[in-house]
């Protein structure tokens, strides 16, 4: 998409200062933002991605984001999440999953990986896409309806 803009957020203005200094494409522009309300017009965006968040917020934060990137979509628009594979999604990395927010001190890991993400597509005004998982990661999709 040579001709695409883009904006990466993120709440850590170190994240984002490592991020302009190594990253120059032109299309590209970096925001120190809290995605839980969003410095955006309303129906912005043709897609939102994000990626290694949803795992990292509590679960009525997780659910605002969700209703906050709703907002900022334009209809048909695609959400798209990579995060933490859960619970249900690969019965064979179980309890890798379940030791996870204890090996690396993840305080709304375990509540995340029993999150019915698919519902809170749903919940949120999208239509649920595919879901797929591959090793320890999950990716999964809804439209904008």
């Amino acid at each position: 998409f040579p001709h695409a803009s883009l904006c990466a957020i993120d709440l850590s203005p170190d994240y984002i200062r490592y991020a302009q200094k190594h990253h120059k494409a032109p299309q590209v522009s970096f925001l120190n933002a809290n995605c839980e309300s969003l410095p955006f017009k309303d129906e912005c965006f043709d897609a939102v991605i994000c990626n290694n968040l949803f795992h990292e917020l509590p679960a009525e934060v997780r659910r605002q984001v969700f209703k906050e990137v709703h907002r900022v979509l334009k209809y048909q628009a695609i959400f798209s999440i990579t995060d933490s594979a859960q619970l249900g999604d690969n019965a064979s990395i179980k309890s890798s999953i379940e030791n996870f927010s204890k090996d690396f001190y993840e305080p709304y890991h375990q509540n995340y990986i029993q999150d019915d993400l698919g519902k809170i597509f749903e919940q949120c005004g999208f239509l649920l896409g595919k879901s797929q998982t591959f090793l320890f990661s999950k990716t999964i999709y809804g439209e904008k309806v």
